[in-house]
């Protein structure tokens, strides 16, 4: 999981966006914030579904994922996480700690957990 994650600001364009996130960071999600409230996951699938000449003028609260089953608090287990169909869409979810920081745990890393774990 990482956490705490880099996270973007609500009114940030999709084009700065992607210069200044998916270009700078090795992520293809990151959760997006209005002041101190997640409001959803920016995947660069919604940033793909934004017509290249409307990327200046949308914000990336326009496009943002906001489905519930997107977000996970942190003492829950992974189980519940893999019986929403939401997640096996977005495969990720941003993860609320109680403290108030996000994270984001991808189906890559639940694989390779469980991976390690049939290993050992």
């Amino acid at each position: 999981m990482a956490f705490p994650a880099v996270t973007i600001p609500a009114k940030t364009t999709v084009d700065d966006a992607v210069r200044l996130f998916f270009h700078r960071h090795p992520f293809r999600a990151f959760p997006v914030v209005d002041g101190p409230t997640t409001i959803g996951l920016l995947t660069i699938d919604r940033v793909d579904e934004v017509a290249l000449p409307d990327r200046a003028t949308t914000s990336v609260d326009q496009v943002v994922e906001t489905h519930p089953d997107l977000f996970i608090n942190e003492h829950s287990g992974v189980a519940e996480l893999l019986d929403r169909p939401e997640f096996h869409r977005v495969r990720r979810a941003v993860v609320m700690s109680g403290r108030g920081d996000v994270g984001i745990l991808s189906m890559t890393q639940i694989d390779r957990a469980l991976a390690r774990e049939s290993k050992a």
